[in-house]
């Protein structure tokens, strides 16, 4: 045992024993326990004798309670009028030095404030300087955004852009790692994207010349189905003007003739229809490779931008944590112990709520 609890378990005994002193009656501690004892044989009244000592053993206990209880009030009264002496001399007492004590708290609490001010000044400027850094990051990021249905000469300039970002150690201080890897993303995404164009733009250029090989052959066709027709009429009408038997071997000449003509056209407009699905199948592709090329830009912006959000979202994820686990202060009072817990599950709930939700984000 330390001293100081040495001290006050012999302060204890003190306070007890000036309580026994105080409440000293007629009757000794084992005189009040023979009393007690004196009655302990009677269990029940079985007749007037049982009863007349029930009587009487309850009012002589009775009357030594009430000796006691009176003996412990003026004790008590006593001890209220001490304790009221005490507090007023140690008011006189504390007045003496109380109004140094608060100057002195003053002088420290305002060099207190001025240090926070200070320390406040310095964190605004050193968040001005991380947020300049950053919106500087933020731009590399930016050359990758708004690329769908861009030309190759505006990925190239991107591109360029990118390369051309000099990240240095004296610009971006801490985050030059973080510009570093923002540009080599960026150089990375678009790289592919302006490859990737550049085919597109040339699958393309191949499916329009195609397709004006396509329309001129179609003209040829057409002026070589006019051409026939005009055979055909011209003939018709020359034959018209000969004896029946002629017209009729003619007739049958000139049946055979668009019979041939007819397979042939039929022939032309078949290929004419290949051509067209043929055009149909290269413009559908080229559709599709653009549309995977954007989805690939946005899958790796997303990826970016999560990688970039990670450090931010571990943050919240310690501090959602901290909330799930906070416990509410000892208090004895009632009431303010079931608001403190009250207060403290809901706070534990927030973090819980929190956490299910910053993987989402």
């Amino acid at each position: 045992m330390t001293a100081t609890a040495q001290k006050t378990k012999t302060q204890e005994l003190t306070i007890v024993e000036r309580a026994q002193q105080a409440l000293s009656v007629e009757h000794t501690e084992s005189d009040l326990k023979k009393m007690a004892a004196q009655y302990a044989d009677v269990t029940e009244i079985k007749d007037d004798t049982d009863y007349e000592l029930v009587k009487s053993g309850g009012i002589a206990l009775g009357k030594v309670r009430v000796a006691i209880e009176k003996a412990g009030k003026a004790a008590r009264d006593d001890a209220n009028a001490f304790a009221k002496a005490v507090i007023v001399e140690q008011r006189r007492l504390t007045d003496i030095i109380s109004p140094e004590e608060d100057r002195l708290k003053a002088l420290r609490k305002d060099k207190d404030n001025e240090a926070i001010r200070a320390a406040a000044e310095k964190l605004r400027v050193e968040e001005e300087r991380k947020a300049a850094i950053q919106v500087k990051i933020d731009g590399i990021r930016g050359l990758t955004g708004g690329l769908l249905g861009a030309s190759s000469e505006a990925l190239r300039e991107r591109l360029e852009e990118a390369q051309a970002v000099d990240v240095t150690e004296a610009e971006y201080q801490e985050f030059v790692e973080a510009a570093q890897e923002a540009k080599q993303a960026a150089i990375q995404l678009l790289e592919p994207a302006l490859n990737d164009r550049l085919d597109f733009e040339q699958q393309k250029a191949e499916s329009d010349r195609i397709a004006a090989e396509q329309a001129e052959r179609q003209a040829e066709l057409d002026r070589q189905a006019a051409e026939i027709k005009a055979q055909q009429d011209a003939e018709r009408a020359k034959l018209e003007a000969e004896q029946a038997e002629v017209r009729r071997q003619q007739e049958a000449i000139d049946a055979e003739k668009r019979a041939e003509a007819q397979k042939k056209l039929a022939a032309e407009r078949a290929e004419a229809e290949r051509v067209r699905q043929e055009k149909e199948r290269l413009e559908r592709e080229a559709k599709e490779r653009e549309a995977e090329i954007q989805r690939k830009l946005d899958e790796e912006a997303e990826a970016a931008r999560q990688k970039a959000l990670l450090p931010e979202k571990e943050k919240v994820r310690q501090w959602a944590e901290s909330l799930r686990y906070i416990e509410c202060p000892p208090v004895k009072d009632k009431k303010l112990a079931k608001l403190a817990q009250e207060a403290m599950h809901d706070v534990n709930n927030v973090g819980t709520d929190l956490l299910s939700v910053i993987d989402a984000l």
